[in-house]
């Protein structure tokens, strides 16, 4: 049996099993099982150490192990090593490698649905490890420009200028989120707010939504988030939290084993699982 996880803290609510084992399932790798395990901080080494072993075949990691794992894995592969985050490890050989597809899974989600990247305007929502790997795969769609908004502003600008090589960025503080979404063709908020059991609300007025921008949520508990809700009110386009993580998983799955999955089968399980057909 190859033994595949999600890593996290908390992890019971995840949507990957369900998607990953029906990818098993449609390809007949019925010796392929997928599961979640819990995982705190103080555990990362003994998940590096199973895999340099052969225990666990690949792994996906969730908050809030991505950027420490980072720093434990053997080598970092591609964007990871820009963001120093990662949400993909992949064994060889005995040694580990850490990659993220958070960033690429967020391209083909919002493609996917018809959302083109190429001179948008777009408004990035967080600065934290998902946030990082999504703006540089963004930056790299040629886009018209990119605004980084956080809480903590320091933190919006030091990713605005990692960017500016790649396509004119600029950050900002979280409270004017309203003076830049009413700019913006393409909203994408990547940070944990409107999860469930979160408290925190973004300070976004129903009036910087009213040109119709196409707006993503990367949080999929609840599948509709406060601010999807917001945005369907407002008439505009919404990518919810499913497509990047079928995205972003199909990408790990091709990274562990080589071969393409069938996303149509783990979009279809995700959403069953999420109880949203």
């Amino acid at each position: 049996m190859s033994l595949f996880i999600v890593a996290g803290s908390p992890v019971s609510h995840s949507l990957s099993p369900a998607m990953h084992n029906a990818a098993f399932k449609a390809l007949g790798m019925d010796d392929h099982h997928y599961g979640a395990v819990q995982v705190g901080i103080g555990d990362v080494d003994s998940v590096v150490s199973m895999l340099r072993s052969g225990r666990i075949a690949g792994a996906n990691v969730t908050y809030p192990l991505k950027t420490v794992m980072a720093s434990r894995v053997d080598a970092l592969e591609g964007v990871a090593r820009e963001i120093e985050s990662v949400n993909t490890l992949v064994p060889h050989a005995g040694t580990v490698s850490g990659l993220s597809t958070d960033g690429d899974g967020c391209v083909r989600a919002l493609e996917s649905r018809g959302v083109s990247l190429e001179d948008a305007s777009i408004l990035l929502i967080g600065a934290g490890g998902a946030a990082r790997s999504i703006a540089v795969s963004l930056a790299h769609a040629r886009p018209r420009s990119i605004t980084v908004a956080n809480r903590t502003l320091e933190h919006a600008r030091h990713l605005a200028r990692r960017l500016e090589d790649m396509a004119p960025a600029a950050g900002v503080a979280l409270d004017a989120l309203t003076e830049h979404a009413s700019k913006a063709d393409v909203i994408i908020q990547a940070t944990s707010v409107g999860m469930r059991h979160h408290v925190a609300e973004l300070p976004l007025a129903d009036a910087s939504l009213a040109h119709r921008p196409t707006v993503m949520d990367i949080v999929y508990d609840p599948l509709e988030t406060p601010l999807l809700s917001q945005a369907r009110k407002a008439g505009c386009p919404i990518v919810d939290g499913i497509d990047l993580l079928v995205w972003q998983g199909a990408l790990s799955f091709q990274a562990w084993l080589g071969v393409v999955p069938p996303v149509d089968a783990m979009q279809k399980a995700a959403r069953a699982a999420g109880g949203r057909p």
